[in-house]
């Protein structure tokens, strides 16, 4: 697999994170205005350049959106908010959905069983997760959730934001 391999093709350059939240999550509503969350980007920066792969930051983020929009309801709310601690860029994906069961957070970003299609995986845990990890290590990030049952989800993660940080 590419991730483990160390494979997965990186260009990074200078984006505007604000810009690129702020749309996304513009699309991500428009497109699930039929499920009655409440989609939302909060952040108090003006603009926020980093140095990142745009196209794997987008997917990291679909990924997580996709994960909080499997787990909400009608009446919900999913909120990404972007702030800055140093040189480093906090992105952070909170909901007030149904939360994972403590249970399956040990494995949370492991590749699922093969012998089980995701059809069948009762815990909802798909490859997204999996993904999301293996793009937050190529930036030399972090991610961390937590989780509490019935009451929703916290996902953080912390990029460096300059060039010396992104893989050679």
């Amino acid at each position: 697999d590419l991730i483990e391999r160390g494979e997965l093709p990186f260009s990074h350059m200078p984006t505007n994170i604000v810009t690129l939240c702020s749309e996304l999550t513009d699309t991500v509503s428009r497109l699930c205005n039929n499920s009655g969350a409440k989609i939302n980007f909060t952040t108090e920066e003006p603009e926020f350049i980093a140095v990142v792969d745009s196209s794997k930051i987008e997917q990291l983020l679909l990924n997580l959106f996709a994960n909080s929009l499997q787990h909400t309801t009608s009446g919900n709310s999913i909120t990404l908010s972007l702030s800055r601690l140093g040189n480093r860029l906090i992105i952070s994906m909170d909901d007030d959905g149904e939360g994972i069961p403590p249970e399956a957070l040990s494995d949370i970003f492991s590749i699922p069983d093969d012998n089980n299609t995701l059809d069948l995986n009762p815990s909802g845990i798909g490859l997204g997760l999996y993904i999301s990890f293996g793009i937050v290590q190529l930036h030399k990030g972090v991610i961390l959730i937590e989780s509490h049952e019935g009451s929703g989800t916290r996902v953080r993660v912390m990029l460096p934001t300059d060039e010396d940080a992104a893989p050679k």
